[in-house]
C-alpha cells in the first residue's frame, strides 16, 4: 500500500493543503514549526482515526491539538491510496458532533465502509497501536536494551495483535481468570454458608444433648418420686387391708381351705344329726327336716366354692390383662400418683422429641460436609476455565515459539541491511533478552554503542511490522528518527531503506538525508514546507 495525495481542508495550522507523494522515499522536509509534525499527525488519523477524548484529557489529546478554532465543523481532510495496485479515495470529518467517514474503490465506483472493517482490511489488518509499535518510528530516546526486550515480551505475550483483530492472548487470559475469580468468590460465599449453618446446628446439637442428660436426670428423679409415693401411701393403709396385700400372693390358696373346711363342718353335723335320731328316735320328720338343711347347706357350700373359684380366676385374668385394676386404694392410682405419672410421661415425650431432634441434625451436618449441587458445579466450572486457561497459555507459547523465530529472521536480515553486514545475527531469547553474535563470537548488548542498540531498535520495529502485516507493505514514518544517527549509519539506513520496496515518509529538518541521497544517487520525492 502506498498513499500518493493528501489533501487537508482543515487540520491544525494546516488549511486548504494539497500534497503528493511518491512510491520509494519521501523527504518531507522543513524548518521547525513548518508544519512537518501536523502532516505526520494527518496522515496517522487518515488512516486510523482520531477521538475526542473527555474530561480534563480532552484538553491535551491530539484532536484538541489540531482542532481550528476558528471552524471546528470544517475539521477534515482526505487521501488516495493505492492498494494491490487499486486506487481508493478516503474521506474523513474529524469533528466529534458530524463525523463522517467516505471509502471508495475509484476503479470501479465501489462504496466501501470503514466502520465494518474494509478500510482496515486494506491496511492488511493491523490497527493503530500496533502501527505506532511498529511503522511509526519516532526520533529514538534514550535507548536501553530492556526497552527492546519488553516490547519483544509484550509482543510474545498479547500476540502482538492478530491480523483479524482478535483478542490479544493476555486480554483472553485476562478475561478469563476474571470469571474465574468470580466463580471463587461464589463457591467461597457457598462454603461460608455451610460453615455457618453447620456451626448452627453444632450449637442446637450440644444443648439439645445438655438438655437430654438433663431429662433423663428428671425422669429417672419422677420414677424415684412415684415409688417413694407409692411406699408412703401404703404405710396408711388400715391394719386389715395391709394384712390382706401381705398375703395377696397365697390368698386364693386360703379361699379355697376355707370353703373346704366349711363343707367338713356340715359333713360332720350331718353324719351327727344321725347318730343322734338313732340314739334317742326324736322324730322322723325333725330327722327329715335338719337333714335336709344340712345337705342343702353343703351342696350349696359346693357350689359356692366353685363359683367363688371361678371369680377369682377371672379377676385375676382380667388384672393381668390391665381390664381391671387390683385393689381399689392402689396408691399410684390416687390424685397425686395421676398427677406423677403424667409429669413423667410428659418427660419421657420430650426426650424422645429432642432425641429424634439431635439425630436430624447429625444427619444435617453429615450433608453440609459435602458440597453442595450448586458448589460442585461452580467447581467443575473453575476447573474448566483452568484447563481453557491453560491450553490458551501452551497454544501461545508455541505460536510465540513460531513468531520468535521468524521474528529473529527478519531482525537479523534488516540488522544486516542496516549496518552493511557488520553483525552476523540478531535474535531475542525466551526471556526477551538480547542475543547479538559478531563472526560466529556472541557479545554482551551492553558492550554496544548507542548508534548501533538505535539500528537494532530499528531494525526491530520494522521486522515486527512486516511479520505482523504479511504481504501487505504499509508506509513507514520516521519522523526525526535519524537525528542521533552519524554520516555513516545514516548513509547505511537509507541505502537500506532504498533496497525495500516499501513507501518510506522521511519527516526531518535537516538536509543531510538529501544530501546522502544524492551522493549515492539514490532516487527519492521532496515535500518541501519551507
Amino acid at each position: 500500500m502506498r498513499i500518493t495525495e493528501a489533501k487537508i481542508f482543515n487540520f491544525g495550522k494546516l488549511q486548504e493543503k494539497e500534497y503528493h507523494f511518491a512510491p520509494g522515499i519521501n523527504v518531507i522536509y522543513g524548518p521547525n514549526e513548518a508544519g512537518k509534525t501536523t502532516l505526520h499527525a494527518f496522515l496517522t488519523a487518515m488512516l486510523f482515526g482520531m477521538e475526542k477524548n473527555r474530561g480534563r484529557a480532552s484538553a491535551t489529546d491530539l484532536y484538541a491539538r489540531y482542532e481550528p478554532w476558528h471552524a471546528p465543523s470544517y475539521y477534515s481532510g482526505a487521501i488516495r491510496l493505492s492498494v494491490g495496485g487499486k486506487p481508493f479515495y478516503l474521506e474523513r470529518s474529524f469533528y466529534h458532533r458530524e463525523k463522517r467517514n467516505i471509502l471508495r474503490n475509484e476503479a470501479d465506483g465501489e462504496e466501501l465502509s470503514v466502520e465494518c472493517g474494509d478500510l482496515t482490511m486494506l491496511l492488511g489488518g493491523i490497527g493503530k497501536e500496533a502501527f505506532g509499535n511498529t511503522y511509526d518510528v519516532p526520533q529514538c530516546r534514550v535507548l536501553e536494551v530492556g526497552e527492546l526486550a519488553k516490547i519483544l515480551a509484550e509482543y510474545l505475550s498479547d500476540a502482538a495483535e492478530s491480523k483479524d483483530g482478535g483478542t490479544h492472548v493476555a486480554k483472553a487470559l485476562g478475561a478469563l481468570d476474571g470469571k474465574r475469580k468470580k466463580l471463587n468468590a461464589d463457591v467461597k460465599k457457598l462454603q461460608e454458608s455451610r460453615q455457618k449453618e453447620k456451626e448452627k446446628l453444632q450449637i442446637e446439637q450440644s444443648l439439645l444433648e445438655q438438655d437430654c442428660q438433663t431429662l433423663k436426670g428428671l425422669v429417672l428423679r419422677t420414677q424415684k418420686e412415684l415409688e417413694n409415693h407409692i411406699d408412703a401411701e401404703d404405710t396408711k393403709l388400715p391394719e386389715n387391708v395391709l394384712r390382706q396385700k401381705e398375703t395377696e400372693p397365697s390368698g386364693k390358696h386360703e379361699r379355697g381351705v376355707h370353703g373346704r373346711g366349711i363343707s367338713v363342718v356340715l359333713a360332720v353335723l350331718l353324719g351327727l344329726n344321725a347318730v343322734l335320731f338313732g340314739i334317742y328316735n326324736y322324730g322322723k320328720i325333725p330327722f327329715m327336716v335338719t337333714e335336709s338343711i344340712l345337705a342343702i347347706l353343703l351342696v350349696g357350700n359346693f357350689f359356692y366354692r366353685k363359683w367363688a373359684s371361678a371369680q377369682a380366676q377371672g379377676r385375676d385374668g382380667l388384672q393381668q390383662l390391665g381390664v381391671v385394676s387390683g385393689a381399689e386404694d392402689d396408691p399410684a392410682k390416687s390424685e397425686i400418683g395421676k398427677q406423677v405419672i403424667r409429669l413423667l410421661e410428659g418427660q419421657k415425650e420430650q426426650l424422645s422429641e429432642k432425641e429424634m431432634r439431635i439425630y436430624n441434625i447429625k444427619e444435617r451436618i453429615l450433608e453440609l460436609e459435602r458440597p453442595g449441587e450448586r458448589e460442585q458445579e461452580l467447581k467443575e466450572n473453575i476447573q474448566a476455565l483452568n484447563l481453557a486457561m491453560e491450553e490458551i497459555e501452551r497454544l501461545a507459547k508455541e505460536y510465540g515459539e513460531e513468531m520468535r523465530d521468524e521474528l529473529n529472521g527478519e531482525v537479523s536480515r534488516w540488522t544486516s541491511m542496516l549496518t552493511n553486514g557488520a553483525y552476523d545475527s540478531i535474535r531475542v531469547d525466551e526471556a526477551g533478552h538480547l542475543r547479538v553474535t559478531v563472526e560466529g563470537r556472541e557479545i554482551a548488548p551492553e558492550a554496544l554503542s548507542r548508534g548501533t542498540l538505535e539500528q537494532f531498535y530499528l531494525a526491530f520495529r520494522i521486522a515486527v511490522g512486516e511479520i505482523m502485516t504479511g504481504e501487505e507493505e504499509l508506509p513507514l514514518f520516521l519522523d526525526e528518527t535519524f537525528g542521533m544517527y552519524d554520516d555513516r549509519r545514516l548513509e547505511e539506513a537509507l541505502l537500506a531503506l532504498e533496497k525495500t520496496r516499501r513507501q518510506v515518509f522521511l519527516f526531518t529538518c535537516q538536509k543531510r538525508e538529501m544530501e546522502l541521497l544524492d551522493r549515492r544517487k539514490v532516487t527519492y520525492h521532496v515535500v518541501n514546507m519551507e
